[in-house]
């Protein structure tokens, strides 16, 4: 924090120290409260800034995932640099330190494009960063490959290098334009599994789960980066969102009420889902509202509001990671459960998903004040089931 600005800041707390009464005392506990919260913050962005500018990406002791250091290490740089490059300026005094952000994302793009270096442009997942080798795999998965687009182009965008948004978007084309035909039982809704080295697929596996899940995410993502340059990203979105309506929608015999999506291969159906699943009614309700497509909008509602149950329906009031509803694999324990639930549960551990709650607050953004109240349980639950969460604003994510 600028130091006129620290000095401001002490005044205002020395002020707001000496005032009394009862409102007054209410008042001047919440402004301490925010004061020294903001404070905290700033002073902790810049530890984290100093940090960042010492580590070495070029090296490490284990194996790494494309994927997840993409997600999380140059998807967490990149939007920390815009934001404190934009809305969040203001907690960073010395503005030169945010650019150390953008170096070290190039830095560790750099180190990881060598996964790119196939016969067909699809990545190797695995890599061992110091060697600069992958595990040997031969096959990779949709959303291991489709959900790196949008970090590597924002890279480029940022960097003025075309490069990282061409190694991308080569490996993505394979996904946009999937082949043999038969990889496509739907339109728009592809299979899981790819030859890393023909760029064919393996399967006819279609899933909104894991190892497919953000595949579709990123394609309407792309679209609301860029809508002149990714407009087939939009078109096939639609066309597996549309597919997905028809073809995929499902709900428990005895519960109507409940809308969930199935998973399909070889001709059969597969009633079950999971937590990794319920993004998808966010991002529905995300293409309704960009496209002014009220069938996608009321779509992505109901699948919020099923795996909105899954969490009310069980003891701790946590939804489970995987559930299913087919009525002849009901386990005979949970019977009871079923008929009344309209679900049973496959997997019952709870591995701090955020999917269920990031659906609930787009239906809140989307209906202005619909589904805080379901935010505020799923919060609650939580907590009271010793499951650490980070408050933010009003200590339940949601803006006051």
């Amino acid at each position: 924090m600028p130091v006129k600005r620290l000095k401001k800041e002490q005044m205002r707390l020395r002020t707001l120290s000496s005032l009394r009464g009862k409102a007054i005392e209410d008042m001047r506990f919440q402004m301490m409260n925010y004061i020294q919260c903001q404070i905290h913050q700033e002073t902790r962005v810049e530890q984290i800034l100093d940090h960042i500018a010492t580590i070495d990406y070029s090296k490490t002791d284990t194996m790494c995932s494309l994927f997840e250091t993409t997600i999380r290490y140059l998807g967490g740089m990149i939007s920390a640099y815009d934001l404190l490059k934009g809305p969040s300026s203001h907690l960073v005094s010395d503005p030169a330190k945010v650019d150390v952000l953008l170096e070290q994302s190039k830095n560790l793009a750099d180190v990881l494009k060598f996964a790119f270096d196939t016969k067909s442009g699809i990545p190797a997942n695995g890599l061992n960063i110091t060697a600069q080798k992958t595990d040997g795999g031969t096959t990779n998965g949709i959303a291991t490959i489709g959900t790196l687009v949008l970090e590597w182009t924002r890279l480029s965008d940022l960097t003025n290098s075309a490069e990282y948004a061409k190694l991308v978007q080569r490996a993505e084309s394979h996904l946009l334009n999937p082949k043999p035909s038969s990889a496509e039982p739907f339109p728009g809704l592809i299979g899981q599994n790819l030859d890393i080295n023909t760029g064919l697929f393996q399967d006819d596996y279609v899933s909104w789960g894991g190892g497919s899940d953000s595949f579709y995410e990123y394609l309407i993502k792309m679209y609301v980066y860029d809508q002149k340059r990714f407009g087939k990203y939009k078109d096939r979105w639609v066309a597996a969102a549309e597919s997905t309506m028809e073809h995929l929608k499902s709900s428990p015999s005895h519960r109507p009420d409940l809308t969930f999506v199935a998973t399909y291969s070889r001709g059969t159906y597969s009633l079950q889902s999971g937590h990794l699943n319920c993004f998808n009614g966010g991002n529905f309700l995300l293409g309704g509202q960009v496209l002014g497509r009220g069938d996608f909008t009321d779509f992505g509602l109901k699948l919020v509001d099923g795996c909105q149950a899954t969490y009310s329906a069980t003891a701790t009031k946590i939804g489970p990671e995987g559930f299913g509803w087919d009525p002849k694999k009901v386990p005979e324990n949970q019977r009871d459960f079923y008929k009344k639930a309209g679900f049973y549960i496959t997997t019952s551990y709870y591995n701090l998903r955020p999917e269920v709650i990031e659906s609930i607050y787009h239906a809140y953004r989307m209906t202005k004040n619909r589904k805080v109240s379901e935010a505020d349980s799923c919060f609650s639950n939580l907590k009271s089931s010793h499951v650490f969460i980070c408050s933010t604003n009003n200590g339940h994510g949601m803006p006051s």
